[in-house]
Parts: C-alpha cells; sequence; structure tokens
C-alpha cells in the first residue's frame, strides 16, 4: 500500500468517529443546559410527573404556629358530585393490535403506536401529527 492508500484510510477512518453525546432529559441534573419541558402526552411528561409527585410527598409537612383552632359542631354540606368531563368524550379510543401487547391503531391514520408503558385511559398525542395540531387518543 501506497502513500496515497494510507492517506484515504486515515479519511475513511477519521470520518467515521462519532462523538456520543448524553441526551439531556427533562428533571435530570445536568451540567446547566437549558432543558424543555416534555411534549404533553409523552412518557416522558409521565416520568415528570412522577418525580414532581415524589418530591412534593419527600417535603416535610408545613407547620403553623398559629394555635389550634376549636372544631366547628355544625357539618358542612356534602358537595355536589363532579359532573363528568366532557373532554373524555371527546376523545377517541385507539384500537388494540391483536397479537402486539402494548401497540394501538391510531384512530386518526391507523397506523401502529407503541404506547408500553401508559395506563389505561391515558390521553396520549398521536406522534404522527405535529404538537400544534393537537391529535390526542386515549390508550384501550
Amino acid at each position: 500500500m501506497g502513500f496515497a492508500g494510507v492517506v484515504v484510510m486515515s479519511l475513511l477512518s477519521t470520518s467515521c468517529f462519532y462523538v456520543w453525546q448524553e441526551p439531556v432529559r427533562y428533571g435530570s441534573a445536568g451540567s446547566g443546559a437549558q432543558q424543555q419541558a416534555p411534549v404533553p402526552g409523552t412518557l416522558d411528561e409521565l416520568k415528570a410527573q412522577r418525580e414532581q409527585e415524589e418530591l412534593e410527598k419527600a417535603k416535610p409537612p408545613v407547620t403553623s404556629s398559629k394555635p389550634a383552632e376549636k372544631p366547628k359542631t355544625q357539618s358542612a354540606p356534602a358537595p355536589a358530585p363532579a359532573a363528568p368531563r366532557q373532554e373524555a368524550t371527546s376523545v377517541p379510543v385507539a384500537r388494540k393490535v391483536p397479537g402486539r401487547e402494548g401497540f394501538v391503531f391510531s384512530p386518526y391514520n391507523n397506523k401502529m403506536i407503541d404506547v408500553k408503558g401508559f395506563p389505561k385511559g391515558t390521553k396520549v398525542r398521536d406522534p404522527q401529527y405535529d404538537a400544534s395540531e393537537n391529535k390526542f387518543f386515549r390508550v384501550p
């Protein structure tokens, strides 16, 4: 192999070099890089909500310096039951893919979508569309 062969091999080997960069995750302690909030209806949003709930549970209860009030003798009337949310009826439910656990067909374009990790009834954004189009469906 001559000089030209060595040059070609060195160029080819350096063009295939890849530097791994750790992906920035929402809620993780990083190097101070600006982080964006997760897209609504995604697994990242669900994880961020769970992390926030765990942080709130870990906080000590706030004690008041005011003296305790005497309990009232009259009980307040029971609150009326909440009306069902209209959002639940306006969001279509996806169809399960037969024989494929954790996969559903989108109600908008019938493409297969992986919904592993989402509980039943969760509102999920269809990844085939932009977030601005608001194409949501419920996990069956």
